[in-house]
This record gives C-alpha cells, structure tokens and sequence, in this order.
C-alpha cells in the first residue's frame, strides 16, 4: 500500500490561506430532479475506475491553474469550479474543437455573493453562471484580483478589447457560457455517480503534509482535519494494485505541485473531509453571443453582426511598387514605422527575413525532402485528428491591456501544440501544456510588447528552456518585476501578514518547476513545404499582413488581394481543407479571443491572395528535456 503521509523534499511554502467559504446550507438550481445524479444513476452499475484526464483516447481534463501568481489571491473556489465546467464542456463536446476555458476572472469581479480573492463558495459560482452566464478567458484574463482588492464589475469585466494609445473598452459581440442546472452532493456513492457525468467541485481542509505532497503515492492524513477551507475539482478515482481506493484531485497550485498538480487522496473515509461537500453543474450546449453590456441583454444563437474591432490609424503606402525599387533601406523604414505599430511582428532583419541574423539549427532532414506531397490528404487538420483535438488554448494578446506579443503567441501556441501531438494519443496527453509567452517577454526572449520575432523566440527556449504558464501568467506588459528579476521566469506568491498586503502578497522565485526546450528550428515557406512540415511535426508560426479587413473577419475563406503584403503579425497555421467548391485554404490561430473568426482561429486561402502567409514561416521542434 503505497501512502504518503508528507514529503521528505519540500516545494516552496504555499503558505495556504482559507479560500473556500461555504454559505450555510448550498444553492442548487435544478429543473429536474430526475437529472440529480443519485437519481441518474441508481440503477446504472458505475465502473470500478475512471479518469476524465485521458478516457476513451481523449483528453478532457482542461490546463492546470495557478491561483497564486502574478498575486496572491485565495480564488480557489473560482478556480476549481471553472476548471470542472471546461472540463464538463469538452466532455459534452467529445473533445472536438475549440476547447473552451470560461474566466474566473469574472467569477472574482462580478459574482458578489462570494468575497473575490478573499474566498467563495463554488455553489454561488455555479448559480452566477445560470443567471449571468460567464465569458472566455479570452475576455477578461486571470489577474488574481477582485471586486474586494478594488475592481469594477463593469462590461469591461465581462469581456474587453485593448488598442495601442486608446485603452480598453467593453468587446461586443462576445460569447457568453451558461449553466443550466447545477446542485450538491456528498459520500463516496453518491460522488462517483456524479463523476459519470465529468468532474465535480469538492472543498476539503489543508494541512502542512497536503502542501507539501509531491506527488508520490495515494495522500492519507492522519490528522483527522476535516474543515474545508479550500476547493479542488475531482477528476476521477480508482484502485491501486494492493486495493487501496483514492480519489484523483487537481488542485489550482500550479503544475510544479503534486503530480503535474494533481493528485491522489485516499477514498471512502472522508480524508481532509473530501467526501462532505461537492458541487455540479451542467453546461448548456453552446455559448450565447451577446451584444449589449445591459444585465438582461438580448442572447443570439449566432454571432449577431459584425464584430466591433478596435482599429488604429494605419496608412496607405501608395506607389509602392515604387518603393520597392527605391532600396531595401527606405522600406525597412516605411515598414518599422508603420505596420509594426498594430500588431508588432518586429523585423530583426532587413525586408521580411528573419533568418538573417539567426542561423537555422537543423540536425536532420527536414519533412519537405522526403514527403510525397501529392499522396497527403486533401483536408488535414490538428485539431481535428481521427476524432482528437490538439490545438491547446485559444489567447487573446490584447489583454489585460494591448501587447505587441503575436510573435510569442503565434511560436508558443504552434510549440504546446507540437508537444500535445509528441505526447499523444496516449495518458501522456495530460497535463495540457501551454508555454509561457510572459517568459519571453520578460527576457526579451525574442521580443517585447513593442515587437519581436519567432526566429528569436526559438533561439531563446533552445537555449535558456520555457516554463508553462503556471509559472508565469500572462500580463500583457513589458518588466513586470523589473529588468533582470528572479521572478522573471518562475514565481509564487505567499500572502501579506496584514489585511492591506494579504493580496497582492509576497512573491518569489520558484525553484522547483519543469522546463521546456526546442532541439531544432529553421524557416519554412510555400505550400509543399509548409504542408510537409505540418503533416510530420506539427503547427508552424507565420507572418501575415493583418489588413484593417482581416482585422473584421468573422469566418469563411478570407481572400485579400495585395501587390507587396507587408508582415506585420504572426499567427500559427495547424492545418488545411477544401470547400466543396473545390477552393483550397489553410486553417490558422489568431491570438485575439475567441470573439475573432471563427471561435479564435481563421481559414485562409491557400496559393496566393492571402496576405502572404506563405512566404515567412518558422518551425521548432519541442522536446521535453535538455538538448
């Protein structure tokens, strides 16, 4: 029987404070009580093992969180509760794309019934979402704040839009997740019947041995604590080989605690007074699009009109066939001073080669010398392979406030994808990986807020290695913590010993968290090429000249004819298809919301008229260990 009662290697202090604060008897909100699953599954035998991180060839379990950083904020209950309504969505969805991440931002700004960053309980959580429904990450970021540190519950809140010199302002139309039913459950039974259905949210009391798990073995306290004082969603259970029976738990400390930080707790003696206080919830179908910042605004099925994109004076270069006989000089100027102020694909280079400056690393022969092409599938796409979705999260660069970091996001969403294809199918899948782009602007890895380059960022992580971004939330600024900070790379956050400091708290230097590292890179361009790569390795990072149209696609094959694009934002391109007009395109990723395009990501013609995503690309080969 394999039980830990403490570790003998401890992690960096949590320095845990109560962030689970339960009302007096739980809120449900249930239209039938026949869907209660007590009542669901009374006469259904459930299986004596299940784990919603890998089931069936997919993963559903959703990115581990962070609750701690780039404050300290006791949002446990948000956190947990978001993360087993995504993980309930992807389930209800069979995992097919997008994947989708509703904000416990919003939960600490607006849900007033609970106290933000002071703690909450996960059945107000789930009765905010009936009434109000909740937004995408994609709108409003974590930021480890709330309504009790200071912040408005405004439509801003709710979902927002940033641009360079005019701020933020609320984004309309947005999509907006609903819960239709959600209720409480308690005792072993009664909760695996519950986890049929996906994960649920339990509250459960922390001690200095739970801190300190590292993730060895099946958790057993011994103290005999029950009073739950922190919230945890629970994935799945099951047995191991001497019959020792546990609950599987993700706790929101970040992917350097516990086991990837997850965990395995003893099942069926109420250990750490798991088993006493759970919550459900069921998600509605689909989002709604809103269109209104009003309370009780009109919901549509479909997007009603034309996205409201923020747009920013970017001039008409006349003549400039002219230009570009004029010398490369002059319209290396033209260029810096204009297309790169939106979106900041920032050359380090003369004209549009990143290559210049940065030598390729390629150690083995690259995909286009030795694929047949012509025999590769009309339509090919990541994330929508046999059934599995590998695209990781759908970004937005423009929050919490506008940051030129495309080329971070388009390189590290194209390198978390690659990693999920290296590790899948199989239960290697879990936990979902996503790189930080906050690392790389930090270190100037590649770049900063004012522009950068993906040639950059794969030099940076051959190098130096990326953390996940449970070690380092996006802030969408240059220098959070100073030039040259420990914390740059990897920090957590402990709370302040008065009411004052209690959040943002103390935060330091994390010593004990995973790296991620790139063995190859080098540039890739025109059709066979990039096909070639992306059907062997996986998604490559592009340049493209996001127009002021581009900029109001809302979905279909977007064609734009231009005499000379200039490449002024990076995106990534996971795949491609054929319209049943027979009208090739590719498939891309944007970083601004999932409110964009189509839920994030664009289709784009493929071979020419397509704002010259074909003619400056980059690939990396991820790896999980050290070159």
């Amino acid at each position: 029987m394999k039980i830990v009662f403490a570790s003998a290697l401890a992690v960096a202090a949590i320095a845990f404070e109560p962030c689970l604060k339960r009302a007096e008897s739980p809120i449900e909100y249930i239209l039938d009580e026949a869907n209660r699953p007590e009542n669901k599954y009374r006469d259904i035998e459930a299986p004596t093992e299940l784990d919603w991180r890998y089931k069936d060839g997919q993963r559903y379990a959703t990115w581990t969180r962070n609750q701690h950083i780039p404050n300290y904020c006791g949002a446990c209950w948000a956190m947990a509760s978001t993360s087993a309504f995504n993980d309930r969505i992807a389930i209800m969805n069979k995992n097919i794309f997008p994947e989708w991440d509703v904000s416990p931002q919003v939960l600490l700004d607006c849900d007033m019934e609970d106290q933000g960053c002071h703690g909450g309980d996960p059945d107000n959580a789930y009765e905010y979402m009936v009434k109000s429904g909740i937004t995408s990450e994609t709108c409003n970021p974590y930021e480890a704040v709330g309504h009790d540190t200071g912040r408005k519950c405004d439509g801003e809140a709710r979902c927002k839009n940033c641009s360079p010199g005019s701020g933020c302002v609320a984004q309309l139309p947005h999509q907006v997740w609903y819960a239709t039913e959600h209720g409480s459950v308690k005792g072993e039974t009664d909760m695996i019947s519950a986890l049929q259905d996906g994960p649920i949210v339990c509250g459960m009391a922390v001690t200095e041995e739970f801190e300190k798990y590292e993730g060895f073995g099946i958790f057993n306290d011994t103290s005999g604590d029950t009073s739950q004082d922190h919230a945890i969603s629970i994935v799945g259970y099951g047995a191991d080989d001497e019959g020792t029976k546990y609950w599987i738990g993700r706790n929101s400390w970040g992917t350097w605690w516990g086991y990837d930080g997850y965990f395995r707790i003893v099942r069926g003696t109420n250990n750490l007074g798991i088993e006493v206080g759970c919550s459900w919830a069921t998600p509605a179908d689909k989002p709604k699009w809103v269109n209104s910042t009003e309370p009780d605004a009109q919901l549509f099925d479909e997007r009603p009109m034309a996205p409201k994109m923020i747009k920013t004076d970017k001039p008409i270069i006349d003549g400039l066939k002219i230009l570009l006989n004029k010398g490369k000089d002059k319209l290396r100027d033209i260029e810096e001073k204009y297309t790169n102020r939106r979106f900041m694909r920032k050359p380090e280079r003369p004209l549009m080669n990143d290559w210049v400056t940065i030598q390729p690393k390629v150690t083995e022969p690259e995909p286009h010398t030795y694929i047949d092409v012509s025999a590769l599938p009309d339509k090919f796409q990541w994330n929508a392979m046999n059934g599995t979705n590998y695209a990781t999260l759908a970004r937005n660069q423009h929050i919490p406030q506008y940051c030129g970091s495309c080329w971070a996001f388009g390189t590290t969403s194209a390198l978390s994808d690659r990693l999920s294809i290296m590790r899948g199918p199989s239960e290697k899948m879990w936990p979902e990986i996503n790189l930080a782009p906050q690392v790389l602007i930090n270190e100037d890895g590649g770049g900063t807020c004012n522009g950068g380059n993906a040639p950059g960022v794969m030099r940076y992580i051959e190098k130096n290695g990326i953390p996940d971004e449970t070690c380092q939330a996006y802030q969408a600024k240059n220098d959070p913590h100073g030039k040259e900070s420990d914390l740059n790379i990897c920090e957590n956050c402990v709370p302040g010993n008065t009411s004052s400091t209690f959040t943002p708290g103390v935060c330091s230097k994390q010593e004990n968290f995973t790296l991620y590292w790139v063995t190859q890179y080098g540039p890739v361009k025109g059709v066979n090429d990039m096909k070639a790569e992306i059907y062997q390795r996986g998604p490559i990072a592009c340049g493209v000249d996001a127009t002021s149209e581009f900029e109001d696609y809302t979905g279909g094959v977007y064609e734009q004819k231009q005499v000379a694009p200039m490449l002024n934002h990076e995106i990534s391109v996971l795949g491609w298809g054929v319209t049943a007009d027979g009208e090739n395109y590719w498939i891309g990723r944007n970083s601004w919301g999932t409110y964009w395009g189509e839920e994030g990501f664009f289709r784009i013609k493929m071979g020419g008229d397509n704002l010259g995503i074909e003619t400056d690309c980059t690939w990396g080969v991820p790896s999980m260990t050290k070159p």
